[in-house]
């Protein structure tokens, strides 16, 4: 496991310097943080449990292993923190499939805490400590901020880490990587430095979002004008990954794209909110822009169907798991929000591309055990379900029919009325 770790993981989330880690593993494991090596191997149950290496040799069930990290964790959080325990919580949190999004949230302010108790926060270039150790504590604060943010997006709460409060410099494939690296986690850590710039535009989007005064004026110009020069900034493979959608197979790639695709619907979304929110939006710019986020449904859409078994057993945040409600969620307003009747509602465009989305996520379930889909399904493949029936019941002439004219409003909570799964941190901050 821990050799699958250091090849499949640590090159997409450093955490851990492996010389070091490996050396103590072998000569003085005992002294080692019981909680860090308890989720090293909990984190790699969902990597390995789907390995062709693995097929049919016996497993241990996840949920126990999780229970025994989670034991471990919480007991030396209280008893010993430090940096081992931030690891470790990075490695929980990021851990698959995701169960308990309070849970995480308070691991999380903990590591948070704990961080800027440590210093982690501060910029250590001129300090006089061993160049590995620099690496390390500016690796760790950096996966702390890019799980903290899209946490944050994902609960529909805000972040804990502050914009101000920290001078850690961007990491680069140059910083990241050391002497003698293969060509491939080399581009593995160029990977990690653009996802982590992608973060930050998304900071900048959350700081928006979370705004408390002003909240009907929500510029998204600044927003659109950080994503743009982020694009712009990338080395020629992370931008290729992010903009075309090609050499999906390094490691961490289609983490990225499926995140800067959630990226550009968030900003999408939030520039239509903003115009339905303005006097002067005509019904041609409402039209265009809810068009233009379909699209961008419509290629989450595709990325995911095209997804192979590499890809689908690669690293991923689990957070980014919740792009698929979300974009479910938008699919289905957009529709409830053209149509008034159920024949209507299944006929548009917009979900069909939702039942579509579902299917996929389903059968990549199904064939090979992917768990990024899980809480779309949990939330939504019933509400498609139920207006496909109804579908089927209208068609033969069945009485009582679900009468969609009543919702069909501009009002959100009519929306939550009827489909109350639909909720969404967008909605709801």
């Amino acid at each position: 496991m821990i050799e699958t770790y250091f090849r499949k993981i640590s090159p997409c989330m450093p955490l851990l310097e492996q010389d070091s880690f490996r050396q103590q593993l072998r000569d003085d494991k005992k002294k080692m943080s019981p909680a860090l090596l308890a989720c090293i191997y909990a984190h790699m149950v969902v990597y390995c449990a789907h390995s062709p290496k693995m097929a049919g040799q016996p497993w241990p069930d996840g949920r126990f292993i999780w229970n025994l990290a989670n034991e471990a964790l919480y007991s030396e959080l209280h008893l010993s923190p430090g940096v081992p325990i931030i690891t470790a919580i990075l490695l929980n949190v990021g851990g698959r499939p995701t169960t308990s999004l309070i849970g995480n949230g308070v691991l999380l302010a903990s590591a948070v805490s704990i961080a800027h108790s440590l210093g982690l926060n501060h910029d250590p270039t001129d300090w006089n400590i061993p160049e590995s150790e620099k690496r390390l504590r500016m690796s760790i604060w950096w996966a702390l901020f890019v799980h903290d943010k899209w946490t944050s997006l994902a609960q529909g709460t805000p972040p804990r880490i502050a914009r101000s409060q920290h001078d850690v410099p961007p990491p680069t494939r140059q910083q990241l990587c050391k002497p003698g690296l293969v060509e491939k986690d080399s581009w593995a850590a160029s990977i990690f430095a653009a996802l982590v710039g992608l973060t930050s535009v998304l900071d900048t989007c959350l700081e928006n979002m979370y705004r408390i005064e002003q909240r009907q004026s929500r510029g998204t110009l600044q927003i659109e004008l950080a994503l743009h020069t982020w694009v712009d900034s990338l080395e020629e493979v992370p931008r290729m990954i992010t903009v075309r959608g090609t050499s999906l197979d390094l490691p961490g790639a289609c983490n990225l794209r499926l995140s800067y695709l959630s990226m550009k619907l968030l900003l999408q979304r939030t520039q239509l909110e903003a115009m339905k929110q303005a006097s002067n939006s005509s019904e041609e710019q409402l039209l265009n822009s809810s068009l233009q986020g379909r699209q961008l449904a419509e290629e989450i859409l595709f990325f995911t169907r095209d997804l192979q078994p590499i890809h689908l057993n690669d690293f991923w945040l689990p957070v980014a798991a919740f792009t698929y409600p979300s974009t479910i969620n938008f699919l289905l307003r957009h529709a409830l929000e053209t149509e008034s009747s159920v024949t209507g509602l299944a006929q548009t465009s917009s979900f069909q591309l939702a039942r579509q989305l579902i299917d996929i996520l389903r059968l990549h379930k199904e064939t090979h055990g992917w768990d990024m889909g899980d809480v779309c399904l949990a939330q939504h493949a019933e509400i498609i379900n139920k207006v496909l029936a109804n579908v089927a019941q209208e068609s033969h002439g069945a009485e009582n029919m679900l009468d969609l004219h009543d919702f069909v409003m501009s009002d959100d909570f009519m929306l939550d009325e009827f489909f109350p799964s639909l909720w969404d941190p967008l909605y709801n901050v």
